[in-house]
């Protein structure tokens, strides 16, 4: 799960049809046994079921928060944040814990998690190379892969006629033979192929990014970031990068290098 973001922000402040429940619930201490958030969570949910006013389903608005509750539910053992409307259900992950609260009304409560915003000191790192794409979202708290539709995996995917090898011309001789001759290596092609590859990966990019101003280190060969960042519209890619193989580096190595 990723951690919280703008995005997770936008999402609880659009319209939604109240009632809006919005539950906060702390870790449990580490000297507890058995399970302490279900026991906690399910009295929680009493206190929800009290201020859900008559009119509503409440059966079908808690169903969902109440299968959080059951004792094979998978809590874990950090802190919860849970929302939940009717046709909407959210349970991002918050790097701390908040208060125990309950609040129904008719929008989310979300001024408790502002100031996570304010101070988790998020970054991007883009992993880019002809052969993988990849974005992820850092915090001091961990690297996460992000998905972002209609981002292209490699060069191949961004562009399928460039792994079809050199090109070739056809020349009739003056007896009317066709002759063919190949012109241009695959690694020229590639060469070729990559400032339109660059062009998809930022163009896929830009709508995630957008409005963002948290930092895009980019990973790869140093040697093609200036060609990437003249064609992305995102103000924020670092002036430094990770050199290397991004397909020999997982998040953890990233993280560690970001």
């Amino acid at each position: 799960m990723a951690p919280f973001d703008r995005h997770d922000l936008e999402a609880l402040l659009l319209p939604r049809t109240p009632p809006c429940v919005s539950v906060f619930l702390p870790a449990p201490e580490p000297a507890l046994l058995g399970s302490p958030h279900v026991v906690r969570l399910r009295n929680l949910l009493r206190e929800v079921e009290e201020r859900v006013p008559p009119a509503s389903d409440r059966a079908a608005l808690l169903e969902p928060l109440a299968a959080l509750a059951r004792p094979d539910s998978a809590l874990g053992k950090d802190g919860l944040a849970l929302f939940r409307s009717a046709g909407f259900f959210a349970w991002p992950r918050l790097p701390a814990a908040l208060p125990e609260r309950v609040v129904v009304a008719d929008t989310f409560h979300v001024r408790p998690l502002l100031p996570f915003l304010q101070q988790n000191r998020r970054y991007y790192v883009l992993a880019l190379s002809p052969t993988r794409v990849a974005l992820y979202e850092g915090t001091p708290y961990g690297l996460e892969p992000v998905d972002v539709p209609g981002l292209p995996g490699s060069l191949a995917e961004a562009l399928p006629s460039s792994s079809e090898g050199p090109a070739f011309l056809n020349v009739r001789t003056a007896g009317g033979r066709a002759i063919f001759h190949g012109h241009g290596s695959p690694e020229a092609a590639r060469r070729s192929d990559l400032p339109r590859f660059f062009r998809a990966v930022a163009r896929a990019l830009w709508p995630r990014l957008r409005g963002e101003s948290a930092p895009l280190i980019l990973a790869g060969v140093a040697a093609h970031w200036p060609a990437f960042r003249a064609v992305s519209r995102y103000p924020h890619v670092a002036a430094q990068g990770i050199e290397g193989n991004p397909s020999e580096m997982g998040p953890a190595a990233l993280r560690e290098r970001a």
